[in-house]
């Protein structure tokens, strides 16, 4: 996947490739119930410069280390950070439309 990262002091966005990594984890819970986490991590790929990655390097919202994103039935949902979504109008706009069909 490549992405557009924000850079410091007006510098132009850089674009790393990255692969994403995302599984779901289910462990027996107390009695008969199951808990389920949803597991993500990002991993920069070579080809970069060394200037592209100090740019981003501060910028970076991603964690290369595997963090729990969403759990079920308690726990946070995905994604918490609403900024991520950057379309809403379109985004309200496509769900309307699937709830309608």
């Amino acid at each position: 996947m490549v992405e557009a990262i924000d850079t410091m002091r007006g510098m132009p966005p850089v674009y790393l490739r990255t692969q994403q990594l995302s599984w779901l984890e289910i462990v027996p819970g107390e009695g008969s119930a199951c808990v389920a986490t949803l597991k993500s991590a990002r991993v920069e790929l070579p080809g970069a410069t060394r200037l592209e990655r100090f740019l981003a390097a501060a910028r970076n919202p991603h964690s290369s280390a595997p963090c729990s994103v969403a759990s079920w039935p308690a726990g946070p949902d995905w994604p918490a950070d609403r900024k991520h979504v950057r379309d809403r109008r379109h985004l309200r706009r496509h769900l309307g439309d699937c709830a309608g069909e």
